[in-house]
Order: C-alpha cells, then structure tokens, then sequence
C-alpha cells in the first residue's frame, strides 16, 4: 500500500509541482486524491486503478 501512495505522490508532484493547488482526501475511488486549481475553476482526481494496477486521473467535465 505503501507503494500505491507513493505513486500517487509522486505522480502529483509531478504534474503540479509550484502550481497554487489545493490537496484533499477523495475517498469516492481507491488512494484517492482530488488537486483543486481555484484560480482556473478545475480540478483533477487522482487515484488507483487495481484492475489495471496503475495511478489513473480525471479532469472536471466540461
């Protein structure tokens, strides 16, 4: 589990490293996390897809 953790981690810092987000529990999805942009209205939920065994994301629908 650990490692799943880290992999959503890291797959944050990744794409929104120095960005004004804001970071809080998704528990909706496995590992879930949701990165809220409010100076763009958007935002992104990360989580874990076991199925595939990958970190998996959706933007806001438009």
């Amino acid at each position: 589990m650990d490692t799943i953790k880290n992999d959503i981690e890291q797959w944050i810092a990744e794409h929104f490293s120095g960005e004004d987000v804001t970071i809080e529990e998704y528990p909706y999805l496995p590992h879930g996390k949701k990165i809220n942009e409010p100076l763009k209205n958007d935002y992104v939920i990360v989580y874990y897809h076991a199925h595939y065994d990958r970190v998996n994301f959706y933007f806001k629908p438009n």
